[in-house]
C-alpha cells in the first residue's frame, strides 16, 4: 500500500491529492459524456499515422463564377473566414439547422423547455444572401445587384506532393437583388 502513487501523494500533500483525484473524476465524466477532447484537445496531434487517403474539404463563395478571395489576410482573419465558410456550409447542409438546436431537441424531452432554450441560445435563421453580404464585407469584397452567388464545396486530394481537385459541388446559390454593401 505504501508504494501506491496516490497514497504517497496523500501523505505528502493533501491539496495535491484532492487536485489529482478531482482531475481524474472530471476526466472520467468527460470520457463518459464523449467529451474527452475537452481536457486534452490535441491527443492525436503528433501522430505519425500515414493515411493513404489524404483528402481535405474546403469551401469558397463564388460571385459570378469567380472565387471570392480571402487568403490575403492576416492569419487570424483568414482562419476566421475559413471557419465561417465551413460552419455556414454545415448549417446549410443540415437543412438550415444549427448543431445546438439539434442537440437541445435530442437531449431535452420537454418540448416547451427545448423550444424556450432554442429561442434563447440558437441564433435566428438567415438567408444565404444575408450571410454572403456579411461575408463579403468581412473579406473586403463587394457584391453588386443581380450577381450570382454560390457556396461551393471542393474535395481536394494530396498525393506525393501533388494537389488536385477531386470533386466540387454547389451547396447553395442565389441571385443578389439588393443594394451593394460598399
Amino acid at each position: 500500500m505504501n508504494s501506491f502513487f496516490l497514497y504517497r501523494l496523500y501523505k505528502h500533500s493533501k491539496f495535491a491529492f484532492v487536485f489529482v483525484i478531482s482531475f481524474i473524476a472530471i476526466y472520467i465524466i468527460c470520457i463518459s459524456k464523449k467529451m474527452d477532447m475537452l481536457v486534452f484537445p490535441y491527443n492525436n496531434m503528433f501522430s505519425n499515422t500515414n493515411y493513404t487517403n489524404k483528402t481535405a474539404t474546403t469551401y469558397f463563395v463564388k460571385v459570378n463564377d469567380k472565387i471570392m478571395p480571402y487568403t490575403h489576410f492576416m492569419y487570424w482573419k483568414k482562419d476566421f473566414s475559413e471557419q465561417a465558410l465551413y460552419n455556414y456550409a454545415c448549417y446549410i447542409k443540415n437543412n438550415n439547422s444549427n448543431y445546438l438546436e439539434s442537440y437541445i431537441d435530442q437531449k431535452i424531452s420537454n418540448k416547451n423547455k427545448s423550444k424556450w432554450l432554442n429561442g434563447k441560445l440558437v441564433p435566428d435563421s438567415f438567408s444565404f444572401t444575408q450571410w454572403a453580404s456579411w461575408y463579403a464585407s468581412f473579406t473586403n469584397n463587394s457584391i453588386l445587384q443581380n450577381q450570382k452567388l454560390e457556396l461551393v464545396e471542393y474535395k481536394i486530394n494530396f498525393t506525393k506532393n501533388i494537389t488536385f481537385i477531386v470533386d466540387s459541388s454547389t451547396i447553395t446559390s442565389t441571385i443578389k437583388s439588393t443594394i451593394n454593401l460598399k
